[in-house]
């Protein structure tokens, strides 16, 4: 009977014992996961600045025209047909009798 009651005695500590290191463990467990994320934070930001370099490097003119070119489109023809079929003022012009 004594050997019983030792060891439910040692089972009681051992389970004090893991209940008193479980909220320091989880603590440092969710401090590295914290750091995991602010990594994958860091590296998602700077590929969102590559991203917006990139797509304005994509929309410089020269860029455009290189890319219009390769596509075949003319893109002198579009900017002529813009201009000739630009709006024209209405004159009110009297008629003669």
């Amino acid at each position: 009977m004594k050997a019983f009651r030792a060891s439910v005695i040692l089972v009681i500590l051992f389970d004090l014992a893991l209940l008193a290191a479980a909220a320091p463990l989880h603590s440092m467990l969710r401090r590295y996961q914290i750091a995991r994320q602010q990594q994958d934070l860091r590296a998602l930001e700077l590929e969102h600045r590559t991203l917006v370099h990139q797509a304005a490097l994509a929309r410089r003119p020269d860029v455009v025209m290189a890319r219009a070119a390769e596509l075949g489109i003319d893109v002198h023809l579009i900017d002529s047909e813009n201009v000739v079929s630009a709006p024209r003022p209405i004159l009110n012009v009297p008629r003669g009798r």
